[in-house]
């Protein structure tokens, strides 16, 4: 059976949280390229489960902004946030920031709160709402094997050390190297960051003369595999403690006072009491080896490793301009048969998509003119739609996009032509 907009059951195990992607949104406004964002993950054959305050914040604005069919996507559930925190309290929770300035205002530690507190009800995958998809999360847990949370890093900008901090940095494998015991060897010897800057540079080069990367922990992307993480569940009870006493504060001494000296001391709090959590995971080894992730976004896809017995692998590939367009497969042998085969899983597009949507979505001149031009000339029709349901999904009303899918119908492809027509219809 299926399950009303807003009120979908929690996983019941692991496999189910597996797909499941959380996304979160507050504020006055939603720009066109957010909803992109997460039709990047939609289309990308995750079950994205949105978090919007959706009668107080986006009941004007929503469906005048998100692509063309996406509130109809049947993998995109809109939850009400207002299940995990009322409107009111949220609201009081808004950081003023720091200084007379205001540095760093804004929903930030909210929505750290929110994160840790959502994953740790019901699994699955966190990622921020201004990310775009580029390959498949449940594909990265099949690699990993069952076990804990994975935590996610990006580079460390190590000529920035001062402002980005020590604590959250880590030493890690290559990105695609085996769990070898070299590695693991190499990682005990060079010891966890320290917290001084001086030392911090020579333990770099102890680092990477050991043959190691240098990251960062990140609270963009994480990943439960059931509800109740018990790291997560004292993340999320530690930050709401600081907001509360943050808006009690602001509430009995005013924004100016809180702006010199109260319980939020940046709006990085949230963050850094995760890099916290890690370090002590990693130090006490309660962290499985294989579930601390190095991904560097544009450099690392896939990465297939000799087998251990006898193994044939075939490529098929047709020379067309359209090859760089088309899914690519898994295949998997079928139970109890001969040589048959079927389709485990489909890797997706790639960013190009993407990209093209929330470059419309942005709503700038030249992005609308290479869309119309992708939509008539490109070589795949794939892409071709997806210049048009760009196009579409920014026009201003219904009578706009059914200009557009008007013009997509005489466009030159018989595939594209007959999507229009169904839209149209």
């Amino acid at each position: 059976g299926t399950m009303p907009r807003g009120r979908a059951a929690p996983a019941t195990n692991a496999q189910a949280a597996v797909t499941t992607v959380h996304m979160f949104w507050i504020g006055e406004t939603l720009p066109a390229w957010v909803p992109a964002c997460v039709e990047s993950y939609v289309e990308a054959g995750h079950k994205v489960l949105w978090w919007l305050y959706l009668r107080e914040e986006r009941a004007s604005d929503l469906a005048r902004v998100a692509p063309d069919g996406l509130l109809e996507n049947s993998m995109l559930q809109l939850r009400d946030a207002a299940e995990v925190l009322p409107f009111k309290q949220a609201r009081r929770m808004f950081f003023h920031g720091i200084g007379e300035e205001g540095r760093g205002s804004g929903f930030g530690p909210l929505s750290d709160w929110f994160r840790y507190e959502v994953v740790s009800r019901h699994g699955g995958w966190w990622a921020d709402a201004d990310s775009v998809c580029v390959r498949r999360l449940d594909g990265l847990v099949d690699e990993l094997g069952p076990g804990g949370p994975i935590i996610c890093t990006q580079p460390h900008r190590l000529d920035q050390a001062c402002r980005q901090g020590t604590a959250g940095a880590i030493a890690l494998p290559p990105p695609g190297a085996k769990e070898a015991e070299q590695h693991q060897e190499a990682l005990a010897g060079v010891g966890a960051a320290p917290q001084k800057v001086g030392d911090f540079h020579r333990w770099v080069c102890e680092v990477r003369e050991a043959g190691l990367d240098v990251g960062v922990v990140s609270n963009s992307f994480f990943f439960s595999p059931k509800p109740g993480d018990n790291m997560l569940r004292s993340l999320a009870g530690e930050m709401r403690e600081l907001l509360d006493s943050y808006a009690q504060e602001v509430e009995q001494e005013g924004v100016d006072a809180v702006r010199q000296r109260c319980s939020l001391p940046s709006h990085l709090v949230g963050l850094q009491l995760l890099q916290r959590s890690v370090r002590n995971l990693l130090q006490f080894r309660l962290l499985e080896p294989g579930r601390l992730v190095h991904y560097r976004a544009r450099r690392d896809v896939h990465c297939q490793h000799p087998p251990e017995t006898l193994s044939v692998s075939l490529t098929l590939s047709h020379a067309h301009g359209a090859q760089g367009w088309t899914d690519q497969h898994t295949f998997v042998p079928i139970e109890g048969s001969v040589g048959g085969f079927r389709i485990a899983s489909i890797a997706g597009h790639g960013p190009s998509e993407t990209f093209l949507r929330v470059a419309v979505a942005l709503g700038s001149e030249e992005a609308g003119e290479l869309a119309r031009h992708f939509g008539k000339r490109h070589p795949s029709d794939r892409m071709r739609l997806t210049a048009w349901r760009a196009l579409a999904g920014a026009a201003p009303d219904r009578e706009g996009r059914d200009a557009i899918w008007r013009e997509a119908e005489a466009a030159g492809s018989r595939a594209v032509a007959a999507v229009a027509k169904l839209r149209r219809g």
